[in-house]
């Protein structure tokens, strides 16, 4: 997993695997989820994200030691 934090622009992308992105749907106009050809999401981005609260984004240690589960705008995201 890798998180990128773009301030000047206050974008957050949260990109979970390297696979190749074949969709991507908006859920918002603000929020935006690409998916892998077996429909497993590859990268969240979210634009406004310290204004809507999605920043800074941080994982208590359990989720760090383990895989994590997150709900975000109705999709469980895996996190490792």
């Amino acid at each position: 997993m890798k998180v990128i934090y773009e301030e000047r622009d206050d974008i957050l992308v949260i990109r979970l695997s390297n696979k190749t992105i074949v969709k991507e749907s908006s859920q918002d106009w603000d929020t935006h989820i690409s998916y892998a050809e077996d429909c497993s999401i590859v990268e969240v981005v979210v634009l406004d994200a310290s204004k809507k609260g999605a920043w800074p984004f941080e994982l208590n240690n359990a989720a760090k030691q383990s895989t994590c589960q997150l709900y975000f705008q109705g999709h469980m995201i895996s996190l490792k």
